[in-house]
C-alpha cells in the first residue's frame, strides 16, 4: 500500500512538473526530441541537447541532476564508435595535409605526440549553461588543444626559464598581494614589460628599472648581466614570440587526438564548500561567513583522461632571415613547449595537478 501511494506521488509530481523543451527552432527541436539518444557529438550534447523549463525558460533542474549524476559515478566517455573513429582519422589526415603544405612554401615544422599524464581541462570557465567547460571541436564534438593555449604555456615556459637565466626571482605569495594592493609590478611583470617593448631604445630603461626593483638582492647575477647580452639571451624569445609592435614567427597549430582508442572523457567533479561565501550572501543581513558548516555545492566537468594522446605541431614562418635561424627557433620552441607541458601544464586547474604530459 505505501509503495503505490509512493509511486501515485510521483506521478502526481511529475504531471505537475513544468514541460522540459530543448532551446532550439521548431524544426531543430523536432529533430533533437526525436535522435537525441543517438547523438554521438558529445559537444551538442553539452551546449546544444539539454533540457529547459518551457515557463521559466531556463536550464531544467533535471538536466543538471543527470549531468550530475554521471559524474557521481565517473563514467568515462570513449570514442569506439565507428563515426568517431571515421571523424577523428579524417580530421588528423587534412591536419597532415596542412603541415605538408605549410612545409612546401618554405616552413619548418616540427611534429612530436604527447599523452596526458593526468587529468587535462582546457576552456574550463568558458560560458557555459552548465557551470563548466571544455574546448572541444566546433563541429565534430571531440577534444581538442588550441593552439592559442599552447602558445601561452610555451611563452609562460620560456619567460620564467629567462628569469631563472637572468636571476630575476619571483614573489611569495605574501609580496605578491602587497604589490597587488598597490599595483606595484612584480620583478617578472617589468621583465615582461621588457620583452614586450619593441623600441631597442626603450629597453634599457625598463631594464634599469628592473634591476633596481627592492625584491633583486644585491648580489643576483642580474647586475652582471648588461644590455647587449640581456638583449642576446632574450632575442629568441622576442623571435618567438614577438612584442607589442610586431607578430612572432612561431605557429603553434592546436593540438588533435592521435587515434580514437587513445581518447576519452572523463566526468570529474569539484565541490566548493564556500559558495555563499564566494557569492556575497547574507543571512539575517549579516555576511556569510566561509564556515564548515556550509553544505558543499558538487559542480561536475568533464575532462581528458590520463593516456589520451595527442599530436603536437609548430612551425617558422618562411620571412626569416634564414634557413638555419628557422630551424633554431622552431626547435628552441617545440623544447619550451614540450617542457612547458611536462612541468607545468596545460589548461586549468594546474596547480591541483591537472594538466600534466609526458
Amino acid at each position: 500500500m505505501q509503495r503505490q501511494q509512493s509511486r501515485q506521488g510521483r506521478d502526481e509530481r511529475a504531471q505537475q512538473r513544468p514541460p522540459e523543451i530543448y532551446p532550439l527552432p521548431r524544426d531543430s527541436r523536432a529533430v533533437a526530441e526525436a535522435q537525441a539518444g543517438q547523438c554521438f557529438n558529445y559537444g551538442l550534447r553539452v551546449e546544444r541537447l539539454l533540457t529547459w523549463d518551457a515557463e521559466k525558460w531556463e536550464l531544467t533542474r533535471q538536466a543538471k541532476e543527470r549531468f550530475a549524476k554521471q559524474a557521481a559515478g565517473r563514467k568515462v566517455l570513449v570514442f569506439t564508435h565507428p563515426e568517431h573513429r571515421r571523424l577523428i582519422s579524417a580530421h588528423r589526415q587534412r591536419w597532415e595535409k596542412m603541415l605538408e603544405a605549410c612545409e612546401q612554401c618554405g616552413y619548418q615544422v616540427r611534429r612530436f605526440t604527447m599523452c596526458a599524464a593526468e587529468r587535462i581541462v582546457v576552456g574550463l570557465g568558458a560560458e557555459s549553461v552548465l557551470e563548466t567547460n571544455i574546448r572541444l571541436h566546433r563541429i565534430y564534438g571531440f577534444p581538442i588543444i588550441p593552439g592559442s593555449a599552447l602558445k601561452g604555456l610555451a611563452r609562460s615556459y620560456a619567460l620564467w626559464q629567462a628569469a631563472e637565466q637572468l636571476g630575476v626571482p619571483a614573489l611569495s605569495l605574501e609580496e605578491r598581494s602587497a604589490r597587488d594592493k598597490t599595483g606595484a609590478r612584480s620583478p617578472i611583470q617589468k621583465l615582461e614589460a621588457y620583452l614586450d617593448e619593441p623600441a631597442e631604445d626603450r629597453r634599457a630603461p625598463l631594464l634599469d628599472e628592473l634591476k633596481r626593483d627592492m625584491a633583486i638582492p644585491p648580489g643576483s647575477s642580474l647586475h652582471q648581466w648588461s644590455l647587449a647580452a640581456v638583449e642576446e639571451i632574450t632575442k629568441p624569445l622576442r623571435l618567438a614570440f614577438g612584442t607589442i609592435g610586431s607578430a612572432g614567427k612561431v605557429i603553434f597549430f592546436d593540438a588533435v587526438p592521435t587515434d580514437p582508442a587513445k581518447l576519452k572523457l572523463d566526468l570529474d567533479v569539484m565541490t566548493p564548500h564556500y559558495s555563499d561565501y564566494y557569492m556575497k550572501k547574507l543571512e539575517r543581513g549579516q555576511p556569510i561567513p566561509p564556515a564548515d558548516y556550509l553544505n558543499p555545492n558538487p559542480v561536475p566537468f568533464l575532462t581528458v583522461a590520463p593516456g589520451s594522446e595527442f599530436l603536437f605541431a609548430v612551425t617558422c614562418g618562411s620571412k626569416s632571415p634564414s634557413n638555419q635561424e628557422r630551424l633554431a627557433l622552431v626547435d628552441i620552441a617545440v623544447n619550451w613547449l614540450r617542457a612547458g607541458l611536462a612541468d607545468i601544464g596545460a589548461g586549468a586547474k594546474t596547480v591541483a595537478g591537472y594538466g600534466l604530459w609526458r
